[in-house]
C-alpha cells in the first residue's frame, strides 16, 4: 500500500522549518518525503524523513530531517474518543 503524506507536509512548511533553524535566506528546490520507520511502531505518530535540495547564501545543499504527527487511524479516534469519555 502507498503511503500518503500529509498535505501540509510541503515546500512552503519545509521552507519554513528551515528558516526557524536560523537561515532566512533558505530556497527550497526540490523535496522528497519517506517513511522514516515502519507503519505503526509509533502507535499513534507517523515519522517521516524530508529531504530537501535546497540553496542558501553559500550555495546550494541537501538537507534532511525528520517530522512527526499523528495518525488518524480508527483505532487512534477509538482511544481518543474512550479518553474524552473519562473525563
Amino acid at each position: 500500500m502507498e503511503e500518503i503524506y500529509p498535505r501540509w507536509l510541503n515546500k512552503g512548511l519545509i521552507k519554513k522549518a528551515l528558516e526557524s533553524a536560523g537561515d532566512s535566506s533558505v530556497e527550497v528546490d526540490t523535496y522528497g518525503v519517506t517513511n522514516a520507520t515502519e507503519p505503526g511502531d509509533n502507535y499513534l505518530s507517523n515519522f517521516y524523513r524530508v529531504t530537501a535540495s535546497v540553496t542558501r547564501v553559500f550555495g546550494p545543499e541537501v538537507t534532511s530531517f525528520l517530522g512527526k504527527c499523528s495518525r488518524e487511524s480508527e483505532d487512534s479516534k477509538q482511544l481518543r474518543d474512550h479518553d474524552n469519555e473519562r473525563k
